[in-house]
């Protein structure tokens, strides 16, 4: 099970991706299901999460840095480099067994990755409804 983690996240990764790629720079300023942030804003915070997660692994606290300024088009330059560093972090041998020091408090690797799993996939499926790359209950809006 715990390395299933692993997949779960290469393969969330890849969705977003897919996701950044076809982000249109005209759609920066849409609204997102998160009413605080707009598209740009959401990017923001997806790229520096997924970042200050591939610090856990290594030993590393996972700190909470402020978002990024907004880096308009180069999201779609860097997810492809970030999302294989982060897969690569995790991947290292017992990253998964590993206490990482989470500011949910110390836990194993596999269940560290698994909240970072989760986070991501909801926040791609907030920008797949804000771009309109999925369908979404009129009801949102």
């Amino acid at each position: 099970m715990r390395t299933d983690v692993l997949d779960a996240y290469g393969q969330t990764l890849a969705y977003v991706h897919a996701r950044v790629a076809g982000t249109e720079d005209e759609q920066y300023t849409h609204p997102t299901p998160c009413s605080e942030w707009d598209v740009l804003a959401l990017l923001g915070h997806v790229t520096s999460v997924i970042h200050h997660y591939m610090a856990l692994p290594g030993g590393q606290r996972y700190d909470p840095l402020p978002e990024p300024a907004p880096a308009q088009g180069r999201y779609r330059q860097i997810f492809p480099s970030l999302a294989s560093a982060a897969v690569t972090a995790w991947s290292q041998p017992d990253a998964l067994e590993r206490t990482c020091h989470h500011v949910m408090g110390d836990m194993p690797g596999w269940q560290a990755l698994s909240i970072h799993v989760s986070d991501v996939l909801l926040h791609g499926w907030d920008l797949s409804v804000a771009t309109r790359s999925i369908r979404c209950s009129p009801t949102w809006r």
